[in-house]
């Protein structure tokens, strides 16, 4: 399953992402799990090079980020 999410990242400071700061992100939850973030420009979904994480699972994803909203793509397009 995919979703558009705004959110604010929370956790250790990290290549890319910087504490406090608020991204608009690509989420991908596979079946395992494991949850995959990309931070994407704007609302137009086009992925940021070398902006990819992988989480084990949606409690890993959500102690490292607070989300702000969920996007509805079908209103922006």
């Amino acid at each position: 399953m995919t979703i558009y999410i705004e959110a604010r990242f929370i956790g250790d400071k990290t290549e890319g992402y910087h504490y406090g700061s608020a991204y608009q992100l690509q989420m991908d939850q596979r079946r395992s799990g494991r949850v995959t973030i990309t931070a994407t420009h704007g609302y137009m979904y086009k992925p940021i090079a070398d902006m990819e994480r992988t989480y084990t699972d949606l409690g890993a994803f959500l102690r490292e980020w607070n989300i702000l909203r969920i996007v509805d793509t079908a209103m922006i397009a």
